[in-house]
């Protein structure tokens, strides 16, 4: 488990489904940050973006309280935003956090269309372990999940929470992806405080 400082918010769960028809992001809004050594649990942080009718963008793990908001990263030239330019400029936006000592472990995802015009999963993170920023990229031409990025309780057990996100988009149910994906963002809830009730979804269909 990380391990939280004064001054940054913890968001650790994310949720990205991408197939060559369209890609799926969904997250809840809990924030959880330490004043005077106490936990502080808040449920209004917007973690999931839809950047344009192609792309959609989302951010996890621990970020500066006061500059947890990403849409300066998506807000300039939106409309021509892809996969590659999203990350490019969130990598841009690492190394200045890391120059001036702000950049703590974290995750920024993009879904949708890349550069090609191929339905792509980007997504750029640092690592405080080997202080170093990484980015990769998979190229779906069928539905697929990337990193479905878990709170504590579950990370443990990474490969069995992706296995059920699996069984939930598979299953013949007839219900829709929103609900499944929320169905499993319940079931993250219940096992840990670091998930929180309210969940933005963000769709796009190409």
């Amino acid at each position: 488990m990380l391990k939280m400082e004064e001054g940054y918010g913890y968001t650790p769960t994310l949720v990205c489904v991408c197939g060559e028809n369209g890609a799926v992001m969904c997250g809840d809004t809990r924030m959880v940050t330490v004043e005077d050594g106490e936990a502080v649990f808040l449920d209004d942080c917007r973690k999931v973006f839809r950047v344009n009718d192609r792309l959609l963008f989302g951010a996890c793990g621990m970020f500066p309280t006061d500059a947890m908001l990403v849409e300066p990263l998506v807000g300039k030239n939106s409309e021509r935003m892809n996969v590659d330019s999203v990350i490019k400029e969130a990598e841009r936006h690492m190394l200045e956090q890391m120059s001036v000592g702000l950049l703590r472990t974290c995750s920024y995802v993009a879904a949708g269309k890349d550069r090609r015009g191929r339905s792509a999963i980007g997504w750029v993170w640092y690592s405080e372990e080997d202080d170093a920023i990484h980015t990769d990229k998979k190229i779906y031409e069928d539905h697929d999940l990337v990193g479905v990025y878990l709170p504590p309780a579950a990370a443990s057990d990474e490969d069995r929470w992706q296995e059920r996100l699996r069984e939930l988009l598979d299953k013949d149910s007839g219900e829709a992806t929103e609900a499944r994906v929320r169905r499993f963002i319940r079931e993250l809830n219940a096992i840990s405080f670091f998930v929180g009730d309210n969940v933005i979804y963000r769709e796009i269909k190409v």
